[in-house]
């Protein structure tokens, strides 16, 4: 620190005060430093490029500058040319000039651009090809535009859960398998380009994921390069497509904010409004008639259809259910972050817990696993919940829109159960109860004025009949 200080002060302290308290704020919050990076060849390169590690409290990145220098001249040190070497002080003086005013460039971004939170390392390498052009030098070499090594540094930007980062590599798929079709049957050198891809080329994605069901046999080798979690390839939904789109659609608003793309395709592209039928949820009747249904025979089942009336219980989501510990029980209620809007929001959600709720709790306080309840996997834990639906007698016919066609269809509500029908049932009685979308919503973990929430809140004929009663 001493040694940069007084760099500093030889360089601009006597002349320019100004200079000299600038630079130091920055080297007390912020450091900059130059480094070179050893070469793994056998022929050692007789120049290297200098990289600039820009290090704060909260970020530690670096950088190729076009900025080179011959190893055995470099003093690491004291980050110039070693003073032993015999140089003219022209060629010294300049050489020690570019890399102050280097520095200077980037710490003077650097003030602008921190309050912003705009600190990273595509912003490093921006500011360094705007300091190259400024000094008509060769800039930084630009990052790969290969769809999925791109797409890959957006999952790891965006500190994601696991659920969700699986959900992306469905998508990531999706696009490569898309990508090998293309080049099969009309365009053999066709990439998935973020800067070439139009709204023409959006449409083309559509279209072959909406009849991928027709194609996979006339094309084997799509699953051969690229292959399916599931191994039939079913028919996708408007709501499913629409949900792939919406995911593609955040990863280009990301490549803009990264000035990878000046402009995203979505702009001309407009992503069809998601179908929903009524909700479908169980009344607080049938959760008593499946809670009170002899399961001791089979405890494994009994076990899942707790956990599923717990979750009937305080609304939670199922990636938020598999994940809840013992401490996160505080003074009779249940406390937690929601994973899937945590980026948007991180308030606590505060449920309450009913006598239900605690019962169940008291029913496995011998549980000695690392979680709240002994859990089982997601896909498991759905055909538990069907199953304990029909041994339950819990087998109502219901009104369903299917997803695939569009349309109406009559189905029995236990061939339709799943861990989201538990929270669609928290949902939907509680709101029967007290009719204040916002006291549920605080408890669901929903926005305020979500739509997603307003499908849970079916206005049904019971309330209704209540609403015109008043009129008596």
């Amino acid at each position: 620190m001493i040694l940069v200080l007084e760099q500093i002060w030889s360089k601009f302290g006597a002349n320019n005060s100004k200079d000299f308290l600038y630079l130091l704020a920055k080297v007390v919050v912020m450091k900059l430093t130059f480094i070179t990076r050893k070469s793994t060849k056998k022929i050692k390169p007789q120049e290297v490029h200098l990289f600039l590690r820009l290090r704060d409290e909260s970020v530690d990145i670096w950088q190729k500058t076009a900025i080179k220098v011959a190893p055995e001249k470099w003093d690491q040190k004291t980050e110039s040319l070693k003073s032993r070497m015999v140089l003219n002080k022209k060629e010294r003086d300049d050489f020690a000039d570019e890399l102050f005013n280097l520095k200077k460039f980037v710490s003077q971004r650097y003030d602008k651009d921190s309050p912003k939170n705009l600190i990273s390392k595509s912003w490093l390498v921006d500011v360094l090809k705007q300091y190259g052009k400024q000094k008509n030098m060769p800039a930084p070499k630009e990052r790969s535009l290969d769809f999925e090594k791109l797409y890959r540094q957006y999952l790891l930007a965006k500190d994601i859960t696991d659920s969700r980062k699986r959900q992306h590599e469905v998508v990531l798929k999706d696009v490569l398998r898309f990508q090998l079709y293309e080049r099969l049957t009309s365009k053999k050198t066709f990439r998935f380009n973020v800067k070439t891809i139009t709204h023409l080329t959006l449409r083309d994605l559509w279209d072959f994921l909406d009849n991928e069901h027709q194609l996979c046999e006339s094309y084997p080798q799509l699953y051969e390069d690229v292959p399916k979690t599931r191994k039939k390839v079913k028919k996708r939904g408007t709501n499913s497509l629409v949900c792939i789109f919406k995911r593609l659609r955040a990863f280009f608003n990301w490549c803009k904010d990264e000035k990878i793309i000046s402009t995203s395709p979505f702009e001309e592209f407009s992503i069809p409004t998601e179908r929903y039928g009524t909700p479908i949820y169980i009344t607080k009747e049938e959760m008593h008639q499946l809670y009170s249904f002899d399961l001791s025979e089979e405890p494994a089942l009994e076990r899942q259809r707790d956990i599923f009336i717990f979750q009937c219980c305080v609304g939670c989501r199922v990636g938020d259910l598999v994940r809840l510990a013992k401490t996160d029980i505080i003074n009779g209620s249940l406390e937690y972050i929601a994973t899937k809007t945590i980026d948007e929001n991180q308030e606590t959600i505060v449920v309450p817990l009913n006598k239900t709720a605690l019962a169940i709790l008291d029913k496995y306080k011998e549980y000695d696993g690392e979680f709240l309840l002994p859990f089982i996997s997601p896909q498991k834990y759905n055909y538990a919940i069907k199953e304990a639906f029909k041994k339950a007698g819990i087998t109502r016919n219901v009104t369903w829109l299917n997803p695939q066609t569009g349309k109406e269809e009559k189905k029995s509500i236990d061939t339709l159960a799943s861990s989201h029908m538990a929270r669609r049932t928290f949902v939907g009685n509680l709101y029967k109860q007290v009719l204040d979308p916002n006291i549920v919503a605080s408890m669901s973990g929903h926005a305020e004025n979500s739509r997603a929430f307003s499908r849970y809140r079916e206005i049904d004929k019971e309330i209704k009949t209540n609403a015109v009663n008043l009129l008596d």
